[in-house]
C-alpha cells in the first residue's frame, strides 16, 4: 500500500541546470516472498534478495540481502530471517 518504485532518475550537472534533460533509466529487482511495507520507497537500481522484508516508510537506496529485516531511512539491516 503506497509503494513507490522509483526506476528513473536525471543526471546531476554544472551550477547552472542541477538537472540535466538526460534521463537516466535503472530496473528494481525485488526477489520471490518479500514483504515491503507500506510507503515504501525503492530508489533505481536496486536489488532486494528473496525473503527479505521492509520495514513501513523505509527508504531503500542500495542493495538489500536475502532473508533480512530492514527500516529506516535510509534502510538499514536490524535483523537476519532464517532461509
Amino acid at each position: 500500500m503506497g509503494v513507490t518504485l522509483t526506476t528513473h532518475t536525471h543526471q546531476i550537472s554544472s551550477g547552472k541546470r542541477r538537472a540535466e534533460r538526460k534521463t537516466v533509466f535503472r530496473p528494481i529487482v525485488i526477489g520471490d516472498g518479500c514483504w515491503i511495507g507500506a510507503n515504501v520507497t525503492i530508489l533505481p537500481g536496486v536489488t532486494i534478495g528473496r525473503g527479505t522484508v521492509v520495514g513501513a516508510g523505509s527508504v531503500v537506496v542500495k542493495d538489500l540481502d536475502a532473508n533480512s529485516v530492514y527500516v529506516g531511512n535510509p534502510a538499514r539491516k536490524i535483523r537476519q530471517l532464517e532461509g
